[in-house]
């Protein structure tokens, strides 16, 4: 059976390769846009000085499905297909010591894709070359297999468009090569290299660095709730799960939670695809602990992949949640705070956190300090629910109000009835209101709670903070943080104050704040 009529069937999580080229083009509802802009390119500069692209996104934002797709519209496109030839890799390319290394991968990546293509005799030919290659003279090696790969693209009359997959790794050991490689690509317009790396590599953003300022880089950002659906309606339809298609159309409480925590990231939105199908019928803890579960493997290997001071200081991240600057990692670690910030720059090139704005939580305004999150946002949620203690009980406690949040917006109880005919009296309410509904409203009136008492009331009658000092009171902050930070919000008068949050909290916080401002501003009953 060819390439061309090979079905898998299933969805494809860690290898989207596994996918036949029909089902990769069919599942691929997501990163239009970023296609259709890099083909826009390859188009444009087809008889010019080409351009080199790297796509950035942590792992599982669909950067090797992106790369595939574009090999295949390339291979489709008459335009295209007359001006450049495809050549796919394993991702990481770990056989590759040198630059010499690299070009072998090319050659063999080129006879792969001309006798997937039916040209046996060519491919062939080009294995030979490949044979003859000297295995233990890196230096011939370069020169020999540069200059086969060149003649083989003046041969075929096509620009080869290197689809490099794990280019961080790949660029770190070619070395002290890399200017080699950069000479390559600028003296010869014969190839083109569009990369994807889930880190920018240090050569890259290094004043001096071989490959500062030359690739035109491609952000890949998390899905927004649409492109989930979309997503999630298309492997429906080819996998013809009529029940899952039906809950995905009717219930976002099951959908936006999971694509929240998880940052929009396509693969967690793809592997809740199947574990709705395993039970449609579950709750949202149900559907996030078989997630984070599935995710158990690959999560612990990273972890335990890192130093044990690295180990530290992502545990201090994790367990703060919100984005954290050095000093207070330094706090809760015990280290100096030197030390911090090294194993932070690491971690920060390696891919594991980020920098992010630092904002003070107290008055909104921002410090000239950076702070530091996980990048895969899936992983603080898996170190989260497995802390236990109260670690694990904060990351439940979201979860339920996520679930109210997303829900059925609907009052079925007497407190919830009474929210609204406060409401929609004058701007004044007894004293004891506030702790009156916190403890009689269940938690599937959350979206009540926060709309009618934080965002029209407590607001008209000028005591959100009060309504907040309550909320901790009672030991409800966890409940109702969202509610409780956007409150904190509306006492300041900005929502600045809100970019000090995790953005799986700060979505709904910032959602709750816009509501309060919407109904503040619409004329009363």
């Amino acid at each position: 059976m060819s390439d061309a009529d090979r079905e898998f069937g299933g969805v494809a999580l860690f290898n989207p390769q596994l996918l036949a080229k029909g089902e990769l083009i069919h599942d691929f509802v997501v990163r239009i846009a970023e296609l259709e802009s890099l083909l826009a390119d390859l188009r444009s500069r087809a008889d010019a000085t080409p351009q080199h692209h790297l796509v950035l996104g942590p792992a599982g934002m669909g950067k090797t499905t992106l790369l595939h797709r574009i090999a295949y519209a390339i291979e489709d496109d008459a335009e295209l297909g007359e001006a450049y030839l495809p050549l796919l890799f394993p991702p990481e390319q770990p056989n590759v010591r040198n630059l010499g290394d690299l070009w072998l991968n090319c050659l063999n990546a080129l006879s792969d894709t001309l006798a997937r293509w039916g040209r046996a005799a060519e491919s062939i030919a080009i294995d030979e070359i490949v044979d003859a290659l000297p295995r233990d003279a890196a230096v011939e090696l370069e020169v020999r297999g540069r200059a086969a790969l060149l003649g083989e693209a003046q041969r075929l009359g096509r620009r080869l468009v290197l689809l490099i997959d794990g280019a961080d790794g790949v660029l770190e050991r070619i070395g002290d090569e890399d200017w080699s490689f950069r000479d390559v690509l600028q003296q010869s317009a014969d190839l083109v290299v569009v990369a994807a790396s889930s880190a920018a590599p240090a050569a890259t953003y290094t004043y001096g660095a071989a490959f500062y300022d030359f690739f035109n880089l491609v952000r890949l950002p998390g899905l927004d709730l649409g492109e989930a659906r979309t997503l999630l309606l298309t492997l429906a339809d080819r996998l013809a799960d009529a029940p899952v298609r039906r809950l995905i159309e009717e219930h976002t409480e099951r959908i936006e939670p999971i694509r929240s925590l998880s940052g929009g990231n396509p693969r967690t939105i793809a592997a809740l695809f199947e574990t709705l199908r395993l039970d449609a019928r579950e709750t949202l803890l149900g559907d996030l602990e078989t997630l984070l579960d599935r995710h158990t493997p690959k999560f612990e290997a990273q972890f335990h992949g890192l130093s044990g001071q690295a180990q530290t200081v992502v545990d201090a991240v994790c367990r703060r949640w919100d984005p954290a600057i050095a000093a207070d990692i330094a706090g809760d670690t015990g280290l100096t705070v030197n030390t911090v910030s090294a194993q932070l720059d690491r971690l920060v090139s390696a891919g594991v956190v980020e920098r992010v704005a630092s904002v003070d939580l107290a008055t909104g305004l921002a410090s000239k300090r950076h702070a530091f999150q996980v990048t895969e946002r899936l992983f603080n949620i898996w170190y989260l629910l497995r802390g236990g203690g109260r670690t694990r009980r904060r990351l439940v406690e979201f979860a339920h109000f996520l679930h109210a949040f997303h829900g059925p917006r609907t009052i079925q109880t007497a407190a919830g009835r009474k929210l609204v005919a406060a409401a929609r009296k004058p701007p004044t309410i007894p004293a004891d209101l506030p702790m009156e509904l916190l403890q009689t409203i269940e938690a599937a009136d959350a979206m009540v709670l926060a709309e009618r008492l934080v965002f029209v009331p407590s607001v008209a009658a000028g005591i959100a903070g009060q309504v907040r000092e309550h909320l901790d009171a009672a030991g409800l902050t966890d409940r109702w943080r969202p509610a409780r930070e956007a409150l904190n919000a509306v006492d300041l008068g900005t929502p600045d104050v809100l970019e000090a949050l995790a953005p799986e909290v700060r979505a709904p916080a910032l959602a709750l704040y816009d509501a309060w401002l919407e109904a503040a501003s619409a004329e009363p009953d």
